[in-house]
């Protein structure tokens, strides 16, 4: 079975994950006009990029693979074999739903996975992702009589709806008995947060910091409200226009549908896994993804993970970094509280003083 999307260009790019798991969510915009007078991003293309950017862990099961692809990918709780019955490299061309696609060269892959990149008749690139379907998690969902793939599934609700451009869209997608693979749009320019990051020339400016995470916030807000629980929201998972600070949400191989109910056992990037997992063997949803976007702002502005002693200093009534503003400290302090009781909702990070006032 294949579903196409008629109304979306196929011009972005999509890295493979090897993770799964039972999590379903939504996402909603907050309209705050973050685009205006910021200022441009110094960028360069060179091969002698920042080394000090914290790249997150490989693979956190306790049973990693020594041949684990170099970008961070998600905890997985299941092993599995070699894929079978991909496309070889002696072929040139595949068909999905009656339209051909000529494979323009090999992007990458992982544990459970390849991306290759195709382009069709009209022209216009976009890659596509091969994933083994050996003991892939099949869900239903409204609209389709049989049951998916998990990360096809969550694909599909995630763009379900008005076209968000935070989100990575699913332009084609098709299953088989042994893999299924899916075509996504590959924006041009783009790379990931983290390369960007390894190639920005000195301290990334609060100003761009903010206008990445108040898209990284919508993205995984309209993920929520969409029944989406993304599970793996870091530096490796957003691609960013290097020219226009445009972002995009990829990669939803860890995910989950959203549940009110809440997890027992964690998929996704462990520098990210919010502490009440590890205290009590259980988490949300919502209260996850906000700790994870408070990690991913700490990257950002300081080059590193938060150590147990900023954490400890920020569960305080106050924590303050020099040559920050109050309000992009707060922000930080409120998504990253210990207790997620106390942890902003994610509802409310859009609405948090660091997006208004003198500072936008």
């Amino acid at each position: 079975m294949s579903r196409l999307s008629d109304d979306v260009p196929p011009v972005s790019l999509h890295v493979t994950s090897d993770c799964k798991d039972d999590a379903l969510q939504t996402s909603v915009r907050c309209e705050a006009d973050l685009s205006v007078d910021v200022p441009q991003s110094p960028f360069h293309e060179t091969l002698d990029c920042r080394v000090s950017v914290p790249q997150a862990s490989a693979c956190a099961a306790a049973d990693c693979s020594v041949d684990a692809p170099q970008d961070p990918v998600c905890q997985t709780e299941d092993t599995v074999p070699p894929q079978s019955s991909q496309i070889q490299e002696d072929e040139t061309a595949i068909v999905i739903n009656s339209r051909r696609y000529e494979v323009k060269g090999h992007l990458g892959e992982g544990g459970f996975g390849t991306v290759s990149m195709l382009r069709t008749r009209l022209g216009l690139n976009g890659p596509t992702d091969f994933a083994s379907i050996w003991d892939t998690k099949l869900i239903s969902i409204d609209g389709y009589p049989e049951p998916l793939p998990l990360e096809v599934a969550l694909q599909i609700l995630a763009n379900k709806g008005p076209r968000v451009q935070e989100i990575i869209q699913l332009l084609d997608w098709q299953v088989e008995p042994d893999y299924y693979f899916m075509v996504l749009e590959r924006p041009m320019p783009c790379q990931s947060l983290y390369e960007y990051l390894k190639c920005y020339e000195g301290t990334i400016e609060e100003d761009v910091a903010r206008v990445i995470m108040h898209q990284a916030i919508f993205a995984a807000r309209t993920c929520c409200l969409r029944g989406v629980f993304h599970r793996d929201i870091k530096l490796e998972n957003l691609l960013i226009n290097p020219d226009t600070l445009q972002v995009k949400l990829i990669d939803f191989g860890c995910g989950a549908i959203l549940t009110d109910a809440g997890y027992t056992s964690f998929a996704g990037t462990t520098e990210y896994c919010p502490p009440e997992y590890y205290m009590t063997d259980k988490y949300h949803g919502e209260p996850a993804t906000v700790w994870s976007l408070g990690i991913l702002l700490f990257v950002i502005l300081f080059y590193k993970f938060p150590k147990r002693r900023d954490l400890q200093k920020m569960n305080g009534e106050s924590w303050t970094k020099a040559g920050f503003s109050k309000e992009c400290c707060d922000f930080i302090r409120c998504c990253l509280q210990i207790d997620p009781k106390q942890r902003i909702e994610l509802d409310m990070l859009s609405l948090h003083d660091w997006f208004y006032g003198e500072y936008i």
